[in-house]
């Protein structure tokens, strides 16, 4: 936290001997004879904390809190009183002081309650750190993909975001729906809140209505605690319902009344309790046929499918998978600097991007992350991928468009060229000897994409 306090207090003498002793501390003081003139110190440089005296001649020091409250709401006011005056520094902390000091001034109890101050301001801008790196994790850009489908899958995602409907995740097992739920959370007014995930078919049965909506203790053997619930433990927030398609149509029924009601009963209770929890359900099934063949509730479908996003698989846009290699690769090597690879060869980017993927964006990142940690080399070359991605097999031949060649070949050979100009540190000669290339070839493959 920044140091710099304003001592305030018409005793000159009193102000004086606090500051001496907050230098001392290392702190870096100014002082003001009033609250009239702290306020005119504060308009030319603002500070994080004042510590000024409650009774002063003129404005008062309740007076000062409040008109620096409006001005800068993140400013700590610390607040010192003789006896006289105890419960009108309690009634100022009820207008947000953060502590009082009595007079006459114990040292040792003003250092106390800094250091208190110091350790909770470090928390809360800790806290806040955090929240922003999550942010950053979760936001939209962080779906790796530039392709048209996942373009539209960003839009799709910050327009929703936006709002506080229920939101149903459609797409195969391994598309990145959690990413595309923890984005959607991100993104929205709910971000301060929880995000809680919940794998609905891996909570064993009999204790899926417990897990989701608490029980009171004593409600079934062995409920020896009460226990409040996924549902509660994500109010104000979002609960990711992954697999929805798994939950018994016992349960279906109670989830509606969620969605309909913003109400839970826990097990055992006779009451229903309010919930303020958004719903993100997701699932790799056909919901619609779900319904036909009275699997899932039609009332439940219809209240999730308000509004419905679908994550493409990965065959269906390639021209991803150069990007997504070297995000894996990325990351790899910044969370063990002992792997050794920083690219991939044509060969191999070849065998990649034909692949077909059942196993989707997932399978791809378990490939790379085995693929690095095996190699000893600087670059992942074919003979190092697994065998299923090596035969003839392996091929799916996707889809050629109407200009002929391979697609995403011109995108996965810009993003080779730029990932090495990365790894390199802008080095071309070393970038050409990562990808293997002719120093003439690399100059050239440059001004072809506009890199050189």
């Amino acid at each position: 936290m920044d140091r710099r306090v304003l001592v305030v207090d018409d005793e000159r003498a009193m102000a004086e001997l606090v500051r001496r002793h907050l230098e001392r501390e290392g702190y870096a003081c100014t002082v003001a004879g009033s609250a009239e003139e702290a306020l005119q110190v504060f308009e030319v440089e603002p500070v994080p904390l004042v510590i000024t005296d409650l009774r002063m001649g003129g404005m008062n020091g309740v007076d000062l809190l409040r008109r620096l409250r409006e001005r800068s709401p993140l400013t700590e006011v610390i607040l010192m009183s003789g006896l006289g005056t105890i419960e009108e520094a309690v009634e100022a902390m009820r207008r947000g002081a953060w502590d009082f000091i009595t007079k006459p001034i114990q040292f040792d109890e003003l250092d106390r309650t800094l250091e208190r101050l110091l350790r909770t301001r470090s928390l809360e801008a800790e806290n806040h750190r955090l929240k922003d790196l999550l942010r950053k994790k979760h936001r939209v850009e962080g779906i790796v993909g530039s392709s048209p489908p996942m373009a539209e899958l960003a839009r799709r995602i910050t327009r929703v975001a936006r709002t506080q409907s229920h939101v149903l995740v459609l797409g195969e097992s391994g598309t990145g729906k959690e990413l595309v739920a923890r984005a959607i959370h991100f993104q929205g007014a709910r971000t301060e809140g929880p995000f809680v995930p919940v794998h609905c078919g891996a909570i064993a049965a009999g204790l899926v209505e417990s897990e989701l909506f608490g029980h009171r203790k004593g409600a079934f053997t062995g409920a020896h605690a009460a226990n409040p619930g996924l549902f509660r433990a994500a109010d104000g927030g979002t609960i990711f319902l992954d697999e929805v398609a798994e939950m018994e149509p016992a349960l279906q029924v109670k989830l509606l009344r969620v969605l309909q009601e913003g109400e839970i009963r826990p097990v055992g209770s006779t009451r229903p309790e309010r919930c303020d929890a958004r719903v993100i359900a997701a699932t790799n099934r056909d919901l619609v046929r779900e319904v036909e063949e009275g699997r899932f509730r039609q009332d439940l479908y219809y209240r999730l499918d308000v509004v419905s996003l679908r994550v493409p698989p990965l065959r269906d846009r390639r021209e991803d998978i150069p990007e997504l290699v070297a995000h894996f690769l990325a990351e790899r090597v910044q969370e063990d600097p002992a792997v050794s690879v920083r690219g991939v060869s044509q060969g191999a980017m070849e065998a990649l991007m034909a692949y077909a993927w059942p196993g989707n964006v997932r399978e791809l990142e378990n490939v790379i992350e085995r693929t690095a940690a095996l190699s000893e080399r600087e670059r992942i070359e074919r003979d190092d991928l697994p065998e299923r991605l090596r035969g003839p097999a392996a091929l799916s031949a996707p889809p050629t468009p109407a200009g002929g060649g391979h697609p995403g070949l011109e995108a996965w050979e810009r993003a080779g060229l730029a990932h090495a100009l990365v790894a390199s540190r802008g080095d071309k000669l070393e970038a050409a000897r990562l990808l293997g290339l002719p120093r003439s070839t690399f100059y050239r493959k440059l001004k072809h994409h506009g890199l050189g």
